[in-house]
């Protein structure tokens, strides 16, 4: 569900244009990573062992580690933005 809930704000910030951005919140669980552009048009979400590929629609992605709290305790919020079509996600 948490990969689901990056994935979309990767696309709706790619199809909002350039100077568009959003802040998405992570939970402290469950622990997942998610590794953006791994590969291309793609955003690979690890959990417990497992791993899952969700696809997006924009090909021009920074590469990025989405996490959660190691510690399990605090939410970690990101900020995804599109600069002129290219979407970056950024730890606050």
């Amino acid at each position: 569900m948490q990969g689901e809930k990056i994935a979309t704000a990767i696309n709706n910030v790619y199809t909002h244009g350039p100077g568009y951005s959003i802040n998405i919140t992570i939970p402290p669980s469950p622990n997942i990573t998610a590794l953006v552009n791994q590969p291309e048009n793609y955003i690979t979400v690890i959990y417990n062992g497992q791993q899952i590929q969700i696809k997006v629609i924009p090909t021009s992605l920074n590469t990025s580690n989405v996490t959660s709290d190691p510690n399990g305790v605090s939410d970690i919020i990101y900020t995804v933005s599109n600069q002129n079509g290219m979407v970056y996600i950024k730890k606050n």
